[in-house]
């Protein structure tokens, strides 16, 4: 796809992880708003003259969490989802897709060029409907909105606004912690189906098929903390 890395880590992740694995396992799933993924790594390098870190700090979650939307969104019937730091959209994208017609999903941005480029490239994927940029610092807008919410994402750590998330988290939905929770076990089940591809079993379904049920169980397991 022609994506640029920092560093020879970030290359390999994306190469062992979401192109053999990840596809393997969710096929189009993956590669669904993968042009946003991207685009956030594009964006922030420019900003900050070609380097990762500098003023802007807008960054894609990682592809390998692609799929998890789609399946909280079955598993609880999510429609309506919060998240706090929009980015290039990546996330929200995904979000308003696994939620499917008539789901809304309101994303908090601070950075007011970041929440124009986002409004422009959903109205581009006919999700404008279904999505609703909330511009300002989500300290004072977190206490603006109403809940419940399904789904909460705060992708770059609760701190302060805990007990907001908190508040807006219906009963049995995913609060904003949950990609935490599953870092480590969907790192472990990607991790053991690249183990099993480099011994030459790349043709193994049953492998393919025992990681995706595996994943799928972290998701479900997740949810249920």
């Amino acid at each position: 796809m022609g994506t640029e890395f920092a560093d020879e880590f970030d290359r390999e992740v994306y190469a062992e992880w979401h192109q053999p694995l990840l596809e393997r396992l969710f096929e189009h799933m993956i590669d669904l708003h993968h042009d946003l993924y991207e685009l956030t790594h594009a964006h922030r390098r420019d900003h900050n003259g070609g380097n990762d870190d500098g003023p802007c700090t807008a960054w894609p979650s990682p592809p390998y969490r692609a799929p998890v939307w789609r399946l909280i969104a079955d598993k609880i019937g999510a429609k309506r989802f919060l998240e706090v730091g929009t980015a290039m959209g990546f996330t929200t994208a995904l979000m308003a897709d696994a939620g499917g017609p008539g789901s809304q999903v309101d994303t908090i941005e601070i950075d007011a060029d970041h929440a124009d480029r986002v409004e422009a490239a959903l109205a581009k994927r006919g999700l404008s409907d279904r999505v609703r940029v909330l511009r300002g610092d989500a300290m004072k807008v977190l206490p603006t909105l109403t809940g419940p919410y399904d789904v909460v994402f705060a992708d770059g750590g609760n701190g302060d606004m805990t007990n907001e998330l908190t508040r807006l988290t219906r009963p049995g939905g995913a609060p904003a912690e949950i990609t935490g929770r599953l870092s480590e076990p969907l790192t472990r089940i990607l991790e053991g189906l690249r183990d099993t591809f480099a011994h030459g079993n790349e043709a193994d379904t049953v492998a393919v098929s025992t990681a995706r049920d595996s994943y799928r169980a972290a998701v479900w397991a997740a949810l249920e903390h």
